[in-house]
């Protein structure tokens, strides 16, 4: 656990520099829609998981459309909904609404698919071994569930993770005569899953600045974090999410049933200890913190490979964690233009410090 920053204490660390731009339309055409997945390869090329309709858009490392892989459909090479992953010249895509997981190349080419796991919509993974890790349905008795595939979908295992103690979900149920849907609270500490590349999970709760390292699942390889103080949260900034939520899902439940639902009291006076947890290519940690009133930027903490901490690091703001992919030196990120256009931002990590 670490007291305080060991390598930068203020802006003078490791930045994170915008690179490239693929903007959602280019003139009268539309290049991408609504990205679900985001991947990179080796080769700098950028791999879109668009929807509507579902297809991967492939673009070389200026921003070109360089060709597409798969399409909608049910067929062979074919996917109605697609989370994907890059290892080495495997392109990984999983389908969570036809329970099926497909290998490409990527170069495009078909390889195989094999039944898999339904209907749990989250992000993918393969690690340094190639083994692919699908999210599904957990027993009663557990917590999160990965089933790990080879390349050649055989099943390697199943790696199980502990049920959280008596830590109720708090989320917002609404519903209409024409649906019902439920969303997370927004400041409401949530667990917080990554897989790591060389093996395992990191895996920690919101509600304390504690992230745990394992390698299978119920064992426990290292803990680490740093000391910290719950952030106050304004009323000022409460009530925004609330009026945000509201006009957000009025015009899929009304406006009635939205502000029944939406309550100020829901919403933490004090922010979780951290949002997301990721791990980029040469091991480092990266743990998204609340920003506070600072709307202009997405904070991280880094932690090197053995859970020190390092310093903070400011990113864009409006940063979404499942639709963020991290490389080795990279990320890719979606995010709305000022135009509320969908566009996907490649931003380089640039190191100092001898870190």
């Amino acid at each position: 656990m670490s007291p305080g920053p060991t390598a930068w204490a203020d802006t003078s660390g490791w930045k994170l520099t915008e690179a490239l731009k693929i903007s959602g339309s280019d003139g009268d055409s539309t290049v991408i829609n609504d990205p679900q997945s985001l991947a990179l390869d080796g080769e700098g090329r950028v791999y879109v998981a668009d929807e509507k309709p579902a297809v991967i858009k492939v673009f070389d490392k200026t921003g070109k459309l360089v060709r597409t892989i798969g399409r909608e459909g049910a067929g062979p090479g074919e996917f109605q909904v697609a989370f994907i992953t890059i290892h080495g010249a495997n392109l990984v895509v999983h389908d969570p609404r036809q329970s099926r997981t497909s290998v490409f190349d990527t170069s495009g080419t078909f390889v195989k698919s094999w039944n898999s796991r339904c209907c749990y919509y989250q992000p993918i993974y393969v690690d340094q071994d190639g083994l692919a890790y699908i999210p599904g349905m957990s027993p009663p008795d557990s917590g999160p569930t990965y089933i790990r595939y080879a390349m050649d979908g055989g099943t390697r295992d199943t790696l199980y993770l502990p049920k959280l103690p008596d830590h109720p979900e708090k989320s917002w149920t609404f519903s209409s005569k024409q649906m019902m849907m439920s969303m997370g609270i927004p400041l409401v500490p949530e667990q917080q899953l990554r897989v790591n590349p060389a093996g395992g999970f990191l895996v920690g709760m919101g509600d304390h600045y504690e992230i745990r390292e394992t390698r299978r699942g119920r064992d426990t390889a290292r803990v680490f974090g740093r000391t910290w103080t719950a952030t106050p949260v304004s009323t000022q900034r409460r009530q925004a999410i609330v009026d945000s939520t509201i006009k957000q899902v009025t015009g899929s439940v009304g406006e009635e049933a939205a502000r029944n639902t939406v309550k100020l009291s829901d919403v933490p006076s004090s922010a979780p200890a951290f949002t997301d947890i990721a791990v980029d290519g040469r091991g480092y940690r990266w743990v998204m913190i609340d920003p506070g009133d600072d709307t202009t930027h997405t904070w991280f903490d880094v932690f090197d490979t053995t859970g020190v901490y390092l310093g903070k690091v400011a990113g864009p703001p409006g940063l979404v964690s499942w639709r963020i992919s991290w490389k080795d030196d990279a990320l890719l990120a979606y995010v709305e233009d000022a135009d509320g256009e969908p566009a996907v931002i490649k931003y380089d990590i640039q190191r100092k410090i001898g870190k």
